[in-house]
């Protein structure tokens, strides 16, 4: 096997541009109920603008239709045969160029408060509502290929979607057990019950419930339960991202049509890549069960730990092409294909492939467990300020895949399966140290995660696909945030000074160190590991007013 790069070439390209603004104002108060009841209320509306630019350029499909045609050869000498001038270069690329603007309006109402007394206390009833206004304006542009490819089509034109969501719930706890009808040996029990009503156009509505319990045998120790239902929609980009042609060749796709076997691929095929409006709600049921620890000999220390379950179907997935050959039978209105030949006819085939839809389908699941630890501790205050430490470790023990409703399930822990799967290491942890003193507050936080494999380290029994380029495995990867933040005090004085009073004002960093991602030989991941974010160290500024 020969890997080789062009050297004549220009390097493929590709680079992005995201931006977000955003605006939050609400109002909080409190109310007087029946029986000396008082009930918490608070109103918010928000707004966030984004814009997502995109753009790449790379050689491939040129290249690769040059080399099939014998026009193009890589390893021709240099010195016999002028290196190409840049005019010929760009007949190889292909241009993308994607620009997607959204904007998300909504307004939430909570209120939380006490009903009546129960057997062991106070019932507590907490309501929430929502109501949401989406825009989101898409366009894809592709542009001329170079004189080995088949020029695209014209571009097509973007278009606006609105979408709107109404979404409403309550949650209601009951001690069975309290301060009025404790016992030695069981201190409390506490059960809570609730549902959620999501309503969508054009996915109707769901109730998605939950339940939990809560048993306290000593004041030191407490066990938990939990069971959640999940439910989410399509994303407007899934549902509704304009759909752009692009050819490919078809050794580039590398890809075998099950339906005709020992048959070779077309030289050239299409790909349609775009949004697919019959997209359904994502579902899920998860169930938690966990210990609380705290020690009443260490004040300020709580100690938790719990195994969570996940299970998740009909889940929204893009099926990379080397997919096709286990969703075509799925999903066979996404392959197009020619006219059957006579000698397709006789052998019982179908024609060539000839067109790719390469969207977005409701064909996978998902099934996860593991165990979430979290230490929290609020060190007693000295002279000097106020020290806390807030520290957990998730220890994922499956995170097990199915890209069809009926192929085997196949464990994604600490390696990378291709584009459109998610990368979940096995240990992660995160850390932070918090000072506090008056008006003054500074935090740092570190995250590690492991190293993991990928379809570009090296071949092991676990990750057979391998093909090397990245050596043993993508490194483990730490960074350092850090923030600092001081309140001004209210202030007496008149006019716009005294809008400064009662406003925190927050500067700091992600990624202090300013740690560079580790570069990876995969164009569809961006050229860098895909768990860590790319743009290196960031700065913010933060002012926040409470009235």
């Amino acid at each position: 096997t020969v890997y080789w790069d062009a050297t004549d070439l220009p390097d493929d390209t590709q680079w992005a541009d995201k931006e977000t603004l955003r605006g939050v104002a609400g109002l909080k108060g409190k109310f007087g109920a029946w029986a000396g009841r008082t009930f918490n209320w608070a109103v918010d509306a928000s707004s966030d603008y984004n814009t997502d630019l995109r753009y790449q350029k790379n050689s491939a499909s040129g290249m690769f239709n040059a080399l099939g045609q014998g026009i193009y050869n890589p390893f021709r000498d240099f010195n016999a045969v002028p290196r190409q001038a840049a005019a010929e270069a760009e007949k190889y690329f292909a241009e993308s160029f994607q620009d997607v603007n959204s904007r998300i309006d909504a307004l939430n109402v909570r209120l939380n408060g006490e009903l009546f007394d129960a057997w062991g206390g106070p019932v507590r009833l907490s309501v929430i509502g929502e109501r949401r206004r989406g825009a989101t304006f898409s366009q894809s542009r592709v542009g001329n290929e170079g004189a080995y490819v088949t020029r695209s089509t014209p571009p097509p034109a973007g278009v606006w979607v609105k979408r709107y969501y109404t979404g409403g719930g309550g949650e209601v706890t009951v001690p069975l057990i309290g301060g009025r009808n404790s016992r030695p040996w069981l201190r409390a029990v506490d059960v809570s019950l609730g549902a959620r009503f999501e309503e969508e156009p054009n996915f109707g509505s769901a109730t998605p419930g939950l339940a939990a319990i809560k048993v306290a045998f000593t004041p030191d120790v407490s066990l938990r339960a939990a069971y959640a239902e999940g439910y989410q929609p399509p994303t407007t980009n899934d549902l509704r991202q304009v759909r752009f042609s692009q050819p490919r060749t078809g050794s580039s796709l590398a890809l075998v049509d099950p339906l005709r076997p020992d048959q070779p691929m077309p030289a050239i095929v299409t790909q349609v890549v775009g949004g697919n409006p019959d997209l359904q709600p994502e579902q899920s049921v998860s169930w938690d069960v966990g210990v609380v620890f705290t020690p009443r000999w260490v004040p300020g220390l709580t100690l938790n730990a719990s195994y969570f379950r996940i299970e998740k179907d009909n889940v929204i997935r893009s099926p990379g092409v080397q997919d096709f050959t286990t969703t075509a039978r799925f999903f066979p209105e996404l392959i197009l294909r020619d006219a059957p030949t006579a000698a397709d006819i006789a052998a019982g085939r179908p024609g060539a492939a000839n067109t790719f839809i390469n969207i977005a389908v409701n064909v996978a699941g998902v099934f996860t467990d593991g165990v979430d630890y979290r230490l929290k501790y609020d060190l007693p205050e000295f002279g000097w300020g106020r020290l806390r430490l807030d520290s957990s470790y998730t220890w994922t023990k499956r995170f097990d895949s199915r890209i069809t409703p009926s192929s085997v399930q196949s464990s994604s822990i600490d390696v990378l399966r291709g584009n459109g799967f998610p990368v979940v290491k096995q240990n992660k942890v995160r850390s932070s140290l918090e000072w506090s003193r008056g008006p003054w507050a500074a935090s740092a936080t570190g995250t590690y995660g492991n190293a993991y494999e990928s379809n570009t380290t090296l071949a092991s029994a676990y990750n057979p696909a391998g093909l090397g380029f990245d050596g043993r495995s993508i490194p483990s990867a730490f960074t350092l945030d850090a923030q600092v933040s001081y309140l001004v005090r209210p202030l007496a004085s008149a006019g716009w000074r005294s809008w400064l009073g009662n406003t925190r004002w927050t500067l700091g960093a992600l990624n202090v160190l300013d740690t560079s991602p580790t570069i990876v030989n995969n164009p569809g991941a961006g050229y860098y590991d895909v768990s860590t974010d790319p743009r290196r160290r960031f700065g913010y500024l933060s002012v926040r007013k409470t009235f």
